[in-house]
């Protein structure tokens, strides 16, 4: 009846997002982030840095305007930096990752028998696929965009058709 109905619906929308967070967090676990931390230490100054021999001398880098201070002093730029380029193949890594899981859970879904399980995997497979491809997708060229979706859409149709025909 309408309960049994309900009790499904609401088993498969607890299956899809427990499963999501269980994924993203056994990922953590075992592949954490870069931490900003260990690339920019907390840089105390307690003067202000108003030419460029000392703020290169802090490993700044320093920018020249035409205002009367003549610049300004970036003591983060070199280590802001050498994050992103640590962060950048972690997030690359991360997006493959999310979207074979994602997948895999998709696919698993469509041989479960119980309709409640099978519809919770389908949404927390479909959820973890939209998080991995929105978390990169800036870094993505209109190519590889095209290509994710493409190659995403026709696993998805296949399997589908395959399930539901």
């Amino acid at each position: 009846g309408s309960k049994s109905k309900s009790k499904q619906v609401i088993i498969a929308i607890v299956i899809a997002f427990i499963s999501v967070f269980f994924l993203a967090y056994a990922i953590q676990s075992v592949y954490p982030a870069p931490d900003y931390n260990n690339y920019c230490k907390d840089i105390q100054t307690f003067k202000i840095i108003d030419n460029k021999i000392e703020c290169e001398a802090m490993d700044g880098v320093w920018y020249e305007n035409n205002e009367p201070k003549g610049g300004w002093c970036d003591l983060y730029f070199k280590c802001n930096q050498e994050y992103n380029d640590a962060r950048e193949p972690y997030e690359r890594n991360l997006f493959i990752v999310h979207l074979i899981l994602g997948l895999a859970v998709l696919i698993t879904s469509f041989f479960l028998g119980v309709e409640a399980i099978s519809s919770g995997f389908m949404a927390g497979g479909a959820m973890m696929l939209i998080y991995g491809v929105t978390r990169y997708w800036g870094n993505l060229s209109n190519i590889l965009r095209t290509i994710v979706l493409g190659l995403a859409l026709v696993i998805i149709v296949y399997f589908a058709y395959r399930k539901f025909k």
